[in-house]
């Protein structure tokens, strides 16, 4: 029973963070990195992660804001919580 509500929880933000056209990219994105980490170690808080994994799934679309792999940015667009238009992440 436990299990089922951590996942009706889940459900229910993942349909609450989805805007389509919008964040439907990062909270995708952010729904399926949840369900491998839970795959990976039951004990997960669910709910706890995927906001986690969705704030970071949004930063790294927003323009102007560094990817994981490189050095944080200047600009406070990235910290603040504006949301700017995302853009396509590119591929090299």
């Amino acid at each position: 029973m436990d299990t089922l509500l951590r996942f009706v929880g889940l459900n229910l933000v993942y349909l609450i963070t989805l805007i389509p056209n919008v964040t439907i990219g990062p909270a995708r994105a952010a729904l399926y990195s949840t369900m491998f980490a839970y795959d990976e170690h039951d004990d997960v808080n669910l709910v706890r992660e995927y906001l986690k994994r969705f704030k970071r799934s949004n930063r790294d679309l927003r323009p102007g804001c560094s990817s994981p792999s490189s050095p944080p940015p200047s600009s406070s667009a990235c910290r603040s919580g504006r949301r700017g238009i995302p853009t396509p992440p590119t591929y090299r």
